[in-house]
């Protein structure tokens, strides 16, 4: 699962870097996404926060029967960082129409 959680973040990570773009990612080098781990349970961080834990996985479950299973990780992290990076932007926005 390890595997897996960086692949993601390391895809995630080159996605945010296009989308906030280099002024901003330098201005705040801290936008982007981390794998915390204690050796029992897995974390991705953004922004300070824990996006989602293997501990308590916040998924929604899918599919139907014997096919149900967690929505896609990558997707669910994907969701999380664009609720963050939209709220971000609305807050940049309003100080620079605030100056």
């Amino acid at each position: 699962m390890i595997k897996e959680i960086i692949d993601i973040i390391e895809k995630l990570n080159a996605e945010i870097y296009e989308k906030v773009g280099e002024d901003l990612f330098n201005e705040f080098p801290y936008i982007n996404l981390s794998l915390v781990t204690d050796g029992y349970a897995e974390c991705v961080d953004f922004l300070g926060m824990t996006l989602w834990n293997s501990d308590n996985d916040e998924r929604e479950y899918v599919g139907e029967g014997v096919f149900e299973d967690y929505e896609p990780l990558e997707g669910f992290i994907r969701k999380q960082v664009d609720v963050l990076i939209n709220g971000l932007f609305k807050i940049i926005k309003k100080e620079k129409d605030i100056k």
